[in-house]
């Protein structure tokens, strides 16, 4: 091989490295960039929500105070049957189902190799999920504080509510006016 070929092969590899190496290289910075931005974002949202949290285990502790989101003489409350404490517990518990959710969407972990350590934590926590969706109790709650909620997370426990209310109304034997179960 002579030196004018090896230069040719040198400048052609050369021409492809920048034809397809910058335009790599500028995805991959763009793409590191956004991950920063979304853990930035993901952290702050995380300080300020556990900043939120203590403020209402004050508001749990010291009901007397009427300082909390919910008040007794509410209309929303009165109606629901709950007392304030009971409702400031239910914010709580969603703003920790809502922070599991942030945390498992901005690393996407739905999309994991099952046999990934983090996507069997996913599904523990969808497990959390199905059980609160199903209670009774939980579903007055997030009526109330559901619409306040992110609308991501909102969108995916509204589902998960929906189908716990679509299976157990399909599971609710049928009674006769002499109050004998019908077949279905």
């Amino acid at each position: 091989m002579d030196f004018s070929s090896l230069k040719e092969w040198l400048e052609l590899a050369s021409s492809l490295a920048s034809a397809f190496g910058i335009p790599v290289a500028i995805w991959l910075f763009v793409r590191d960039r956004r991950r920063e931005c979304r853990t930035r974002t993901l952290e702050a949202y995380l300080e300020t929500n556990n900043q939120y949290n203590a403020f209402l285990d004050r508001v749990f502790d010291h009901p007397e105070l009427d300082c909390g989101e919910f008040r007794a003489a509410d209309k929303e409350v009165a109606t629901s049957g709950m007392s304030v404490q009971k409702l400031t517990l239910f914010t709580q518990l969603i703003m920790t189902l809502e922070r599991s959710w942030f945390v498992y969407e901005i690393h996407d972990v739905a999309a994991r190799d099952p046999k990934d350590d983090l996507f069997g934590v996913w599904r523990t926590w969808e497990e959390v999920f199905d059980f609160w969706a199903k209670r009774d109790d939980f579903q007055q709650a997030w009526a109330i504080i559901g619409p306040y909620s992110p609308s991501a997370f909102s969108i995916d426990m509204n589902k998960r509510i929906a189908n716990y209310q679509r299976k157990r109304s399909t599971n609710v034997p049928h009674l006769a006016a002499n109050g004998n179960v019908l077949a279905k």
